[in-house]
């Protein structure tokens, strides 16, 4: 039987203050985009970003070393790419950088998000980013898994707010994610087996508490959170008339793509 090890990411809205490689850049946390960030007379706030230390590089061999998460994923399954504008893509998971199976150059965008680890998060979090995840976001929201079994196979989720509108006599759920939308704002819809892989059907305490957990109360108007697998969330989320629209996820710094 396969051995897996689970790693829990929470993302943070960043500036690059300081690249000093081709992979590892200082940066300032910021909640959101009309934040006044100090380059100067607070060097404390600055952190380091090694982005070789995430799970494609890292494996099942040096998980323990993992301390930020993948790029988000297009639809296609590839990594989104490094254009300045990351907040273009959905999902987009450390869209700073160059963080993931890419070699290039540190050229990406200089400002985005970071999914850090939950103990290099819970670190950082009381003097670097305190007023974290700030107003427009829940936590969860802002929250990735990453499971790897001894064959260097991962599974990628992230965390949505749902709620259940139906449960099928056969027992599929239909849930509509709550701050997911279309173009009009109509919330989307995600229907699926109880026993399906596309969700995560026992999270990890780090990433939601299990009474706020979804997957354990899908039951008719309950509201929880729910992760679900990355190319599920792109490419089976549904809007009113049936059409896969896909999520968008959280964009980080908060107001920087509005």
């Amino acid at each position: 039987m396969a051995v897996t090890k689970c790693k829990v990411f929470h993302g943070v809205g960043a500036v690059v203050a300081e690249v000093t490689s081709n992979s590892t850049f200082d940066v300032i946390a910021i909640i959101s985009d009309d934040d006044v960030i100090d380059f100067v007379s607070k060097p404390g706030l600055r952190f380091p970003i090694k982005q070789e230390l995430c799970p494609s590089e890292c494996g099942f061999a040096n998980w323990d070393s993992v301390e930020l998460d993948d790029r988000g994923i297009k639809n296609d399954g590839s990594d989104i790419g490094t254009e300045p504008m990351a907040l273009q893509f959905p999902l987009a998971i450390t869209s700073i950088g160059v963080a993931g199976k890419t070699k290039e150059p540190a050229h990406g965008s200089f400002i985005g998000a970071v999914y850090l680890e939950h103990e290099t998060h819970k670190n950082l979090l009381p003097t670097n980013f305190p007023k974290w995840p700030g107003d427009k976001y829940r936590a969860e929201e802002l929250t990735s898994i990453t499971y790897i079994n001894d064959m260097d196979v991962r599974t990628r989720y992230h965390g949505f707010v749902a709620t259940v509108t139906a449960v099928a006599a056969n027992g599929d759920v239909t849930v509509k994610l709550d701050n997911e939308t279309d173009d009009k704002g109509n919330p989307l819809t995600w229907t699926f087996a109880r026993t399906d892989s596309s969700y995560d059907h026992n999270p990890p305490k780090e990433a939601v508490d299990p009474a706020q957990s979804l997957a354990a109360m899908l039951n008719p108007g309950k509201t929880g959170i729910l992760f679900v697998e990355l190319m599920t969330a792109l490419t089976k989320f549904k809007d009113l008339t049936g059409k896969t629209v896909g999520a968008r996820g959280p964009k980080l710094p908060v107001g920087f793509e509005e």
